[in-house]
């Protein structure tokens, strides 16, 4: 799904009513009815809807709104600025009918504590190219301040939809959006995208079209569209249909990470799983591990070799390696002999610790390589940065240079492309903020790889599959409870609902 600019969103709605014929007011009409069925399926039991309408157009959605839940019999308060000259003409005419109706307007000087209210926030959309000042900033931080579940129309007020803005900004703190059309990339930082709680996209039929004509390096990749790159396995298969994936992982006391990634890379389906390991962990993952074949490293507690890679299709690297100046050395002697041609690389955790220590070694990375950091390893690796908009940039630029995927591992992991697209993950929690999680996608991943799917669609698929797991596993385990075994034993559920026809 194609996220786009503020000035784009304003293009597409111009063009929407060009081509479909209809006003503004129309429009406008069609999206508070769109939003009024969502908010009234889920919240038709609260006892008051206090809406907050700016005077431009996302206030006059609010107003739509307010409009329909008052003629479906719901107590409806709505607060606004005095001055009706202020407001966009779409603004004014339901400001005027919601007059006639007698549905009680007051002033924003009037907001006061409501019991059992829902809070909605229709002041800006956007539109909103600086941060919140004056009597804006008072009356959202006013609203903040209140009891109350709170339901955002389009974007947050106090959010831009393109950048960030400065720590100190106040901001509408929702408990969901209902963001219309398309998601704005503001969603997927962590400095703002805290204040969106959970979003649900609104469809009011924009122009597809033009939609699909609209230039953007931003993508969300759906659920919908991750089942369109997911392939179910064949009735007339065998093991070999499914590749021989690699995992070089493990040292002394780090042997379960080689555990998790080797399990990974066998429940994500590859048809044979081998492990390359020290000595000391031959017995471990026999046990553990035992559908797959267990190599071994002449040195008994970290490896001093990195193996042949001929018969493999996939090989991840990095888990639980350690530090050791041997492993290191072993690591960059392999990585510039090694000919991978025809084969998938990913790299994480240790791997990428040693990367960005000698940092001349990243130039020996195939085309197509996958690295998968966390946001201090990337931080290592390429640079610092002041905000998650200029990290994803500087990704971008990574990426392209070295020709390579990455994974950028965050609350919205994004997989961003060798040529600069980036797509944010639809799943996932905080329940992932574990130990062993990262191995764990390291193994989906190249199981995926292994399989045939190309790396950019091994790494969009591992991810959403990774993320799904404690969703599912959300009947049964807290997000605090959850481990990194727990995405393993729920991640076949996943697989399952990519196979469903809903």
């Amino acid at each position: 799904m194609k996220i786009i600019s503020a000035n784009q969103i304003r293009a597409l709605d111009k063009v929407t009513m060009k081509n479909k014929n209809i006003s503004s007011i129309e429009l406008m009409e069609h999206a508070g009815q769109e939003l009024y069925t969502e908010i009234y399926k889920k919240h038709a039991a609260a006892k008051t809807f206090a809406i907050c309408c700016g005077n431009g157009n996302n206030g006059g959605d609010g107003l739509v709104l307010a409009r329909l839940l008052h003629q479906q019999g719901c107590r409806v308060i709505i607060f606004c600025s005095s001055g009706k000259e202020k407001k966009s003409d779409e603004n004014l005419k339901n400001f005027l009918s919601l007059e006639k109706l007698g549905v009680p307007i007051l002033r924003f000087e009037e907001i006061k504590p409501i019991k059992d209210v829902i809070w909605v926030d229709a002041l800006f959309g956007t539109g909103l190219n600086q941060s919140l000042a004056g009597k804006w900033r008072e009356i959202v931080n006013k609203i903040n301040n209140l009891e109350g579940k709170k339901i955002a129309i389009d974007v947050p007020s106090g959010l831009m939809a393109d950048k960030i803005g400065a720590t100190e900004d106040v901001v509408f703190q929702a408990d969901e959006t209902l963001t219309i059309g398309q998601p704005k990339l503001t969603f997927f930082f962590h400095e703002t995208g805290k204040y969106v709680g959970d979003f649900k996209i609104i469809d009011i039929g924009l122009d597809e079209n033009y939609l699909n004509f609209l230039p953007s390096d931003f993508y969300f990749s759906s659920t919908k569209e991750i089942k369109k790159i997911y392939s179910p396995r064949e009735r007339f298969s065998h093991k070999g249909t499914y590749g021989h994936a690699l995992i070089i992982a493990g040292s002394y006391g780090k042997i379960g990470a080689a555990v998790l990634s080797t399990q990974a890379a066998l429940r994500a389906g590859a048809g044979l799983v081998s492990n390359y390991t020290p000595r000391c962990g031959y017995d471990i993952l026999q046990i553990s591990a035992p559908e797959a074949m267990t190599l071994t490293d002449v040195n008994q507690n970290f490896l001093t070799q990195f193996p042949a890679v001929e018969n493999f299709k996939s090989i991840g690297v990095g888990p639980g390696l350690g530090q050791e100046k041997t492993t290191q050395r072993a690591f960059f002697g392999w990585l510039e002999q090694t000919n991978f041609e025809k084969k998938n690389l990913i790299l994480d955790a240790d791997a990428l610790n040693f990367l960005s220590l000698k940092k001349n070694y990243l130039k020996f990375l195939p085309s197509n390589s996958i690295l998968t950091p966390h946001p201090k390893e990337f931080e290592r690796l390429a640079g610092k940065t002041t905000n998650s908009l200029e990290r994803i940039n500087l990704a971008r630029e990574f990426a392209q240079e070295l020709n390579i995927i990455l994974v950028l591992k965050d609350a919205y992991t994004a997989v961003i492309s060798p040529s600069g697209e980036v797509f944010f993950n639809s799943t996932g929690n905080s329940a992932l903020s574990t130990g062993g999680s990262g191995d764990v996608l390291t193994g989906i991943i190249t199981g995926l790889c292994a399989q045939g799917y190309s790396t950019l669609v091994a790494s969009k698929l591992g991810v959403w599959l990774h993320g799904k797991t404690p969703t599912l596993a959300r009947s049964k385990a807290s997000e605090e409870s959850f481990t990194a075994s727990t995405i393993l034993a729920y991640l076949g559920l996943a697989f399952n609902q990519l196979n469903s026809k809903d």
